[in-house]
């Protein structure tokens, strides 16, 4: 028998550097982790805002989760930024989107609403995703996991060949 315990999932890490406000489409980004629940993916959502405008059923998922930890911009943002499988931007409505530009500028790819200035921005599927508001979460939940798995194996397979032929 196999003595050897099963090796955790390693969590897909998200960053929402925004107010989880309604405008800024916090509900759409309680739906979205909702189907991750549900899915029972293993993942932690870095909140960089406070959730008091947030719904009040909002309110209470965020405080709730275990996965979901809100913390407050620091100087630490930046490792952050660096650390993070994908960011969030739901936004009903952007202007400049500093927080998109910030995580592109880190390398991190980003699920961003339909809006003008952040499809300028986010080119779909190459860069992250376009989530189109009132649409179903499942094609976006579908795309966030095959993103991550090639993702993984860009990273993974390549270091794994390394090992295998003793070059690391």
């Amino acid at each position: 028998p196999n003595i050897l315990p099963k090796p955790q999932e390693t969590p897909f890490k998200f960053l929402l550097l925004s107010r989880a406000t309604p405008e800024k489409g916090i509900d759409d980004v309680v739906k979205l982790f909702k189907r991750f629940d549900d899915a029972k993916k293993n993942y932690v959502l870095f909140l960089c805002s406070t959730i008091e405008q947030a719904s009040d059923d909002d309110q209470i998922y965020l405080r709730e989760n275990p996965r979901v930890l809100t913390i407050q911009p620091s100087p630490y943002t930046k490792a952050l930024l660096d650390s993070v499988d994908m960011g969030i931007q739901l936004s009903k409505n952007e202007s400049y989107c500093y927080s998109v530009r910030e995580m592109l500028q880190a390398g991190t790819p980003c699920v961003v609403s339909d809006v003008p200035e952040l499809r300028k921005l986010i080119k779909d599927g190459e860069n992250g995703f376009v989530y189109k508001e009132g649409m179903d979460i499942e094609p976006i939940f579908d795309r966030t996991l095959k993103a991550r798995m090639k993702t993984y194996d860009e990273k993974i397979s390549p270091l794994w060949e390394k090992v295998m032929d003793g070059t690391l």
